[in-house]
């Protein structure tokens, strides 16, 4: 231990004499937990005995100079008893992510019972009955994203009140598919109150470009994983070896959402979608609409203009990648045209550039 706090030390006094901040590394101060800003990630200040990863490169005697200035961009600063605290980064994304165990036989844009076993749905309750209007995504045991508007600026009267895990057919108690000895049924749903709801500080009604559009939800409990409850896959930066890999190919949104031909639908549904190209969009949507996107949003569009429509809201775009198959969420749905069909691509908030975001708010509020 005494080692590795002399090695830190050198390598933090070499690198504090060969820069020009006004930063005074010496007397940087820390405390083990503290949330700190690990380059692409955050993480926590841990003893550097606690990051493998950290003090493997700090016993190197022949480090490069990348691998210097990242022990250096890792260094918290010293304990109240004067020992090195480093930033690790936290992971959030679990080994069984985004893997779903069906084998699809349905027709169509229906689901499976256990297809996309990360989709949640929100409840709400309006002045003359109750909902589902919004959906969102699992991403672990106790946090679901979601999109801003579905939290913020409600209507006179509407309130979010449960969020539901596990659900296939929202007029049935029981989710059952085929007869006889064929006959499958799925467990019954997981309901939760919601215990938090946290949308983006930049999010706000006025924004006609509803730049921001992105929350998070920590649930009054923990989920319990099976088949049919299943967390998404987050884009970790280093993960996902090519981050254009998120966008390339065939994209999907599943919900419960509007279709051309009724409000909303009681099966889960899914859909196949594009990228498009985000400049065309971009000239689209200011000419047609007056609505300026940001690099924070990108735009999808399905075969003869089909699209994921209102009642998807918050709902994931997501992208199957690697060996293992695993989904990762990419997009959030946040607007795209009035009418369901229409030619003008959907609007996506980009989970990928909201993605420090989403682990600091989990772990300022965990």
């Amino acid at each position: 231990m005494k080692l590795l706090f002399v090695l830190a030390l050198l390598v933090i006094v070499e690198l504090a004499g060969c820069r020009t901040s006004n930063r005074n590394v010496s007397n940087k101060e820390a405390s083990e937990g503290d949330i700190c800003d690990a380059g692409d990630l955050i993480g926590r200040c841990v003893l550097s005995k606690d990051y493998p990863e950290y003090v493997a490169i700090l016993k190197n005697p022949f480090k490069t100079p990348q691998e210097t200035e990242f022990l250096y961009s890792r260094f918290c600063g010293y304990s109240s008893t004067r020992k090195v605290l480093v930033c690790r980064p936290v992971k959030i994304n679990e080994s069984h992510c985004g893997r779903q165990f069906t084998d699809r036989i349905v027709k169509g844009n229906l689901t499976a019972l256990d297809e996309y076993p990360w989709m949640a749905l929100f409840q709400y309750k309006k002045p003359k009955g109750f909902g589902f209007y919004c959906g969102g995504v699992l991403i672990n045991k106790r946090y679901v994203l979601s999109a801003a508007h579905c939290f913020v600026g409600l209507r006179s009267g509407w309130e979010v009140i449960k969020v539901r895990l596990g659900e296939w057919d929202v007029e049935s108690d029981l989710d059952c598919t085929g007869t006889g000895n064929d006959r499958s049924c799925a467990p019954p749903v997981q309901e939760f109150d919601l215990e938090r709801i946290i949308p983006h500080e930049g999010f706000s009604v006025k924004n006609s470009n509803k730049v921001h559009d992105i929350a998070l939800v920590r649930l009054s409990g923990d989920t319990q994983y099976s088949n049919f409850v299943v967390p998404v896959c987050l884009p970790e930066p280093g993960c996902v070896a090519n981050a254009k890999r998120l966008m390339d190919g065939v994209l999907v949104a599943s919900g419960w959402g509007k279709t051309e031909n009724s409000s909303a639908s009681r099966y889960k549904l899914y859909t196949k979608l594009h990228c498009f190209n985000y400049d065309d969009c971009k000239t689209s949507y200011a000419r047609t609409k007056r609505i300026a996107l940001t690099e924070g949003q990108f735009c999808a569009q399905g075969d003869s203009g089909q699209d994921t429509c209102n009642g998807d809201s918050g709902g994931p775009l997501m992208k199957q990648i690697g060996e293992q198959a695993r989904y990762y969420v990419t997009g959030v749905v946040s607007f795209g045209p009035s009418k369901c069909g229409e030619q003008l691509p959907g609007v996506y908030t980009k989970v990928e550039h909201y993605y420090k975001w989403i682990i600091q708010k989990i772990l300022e509020t965990s």
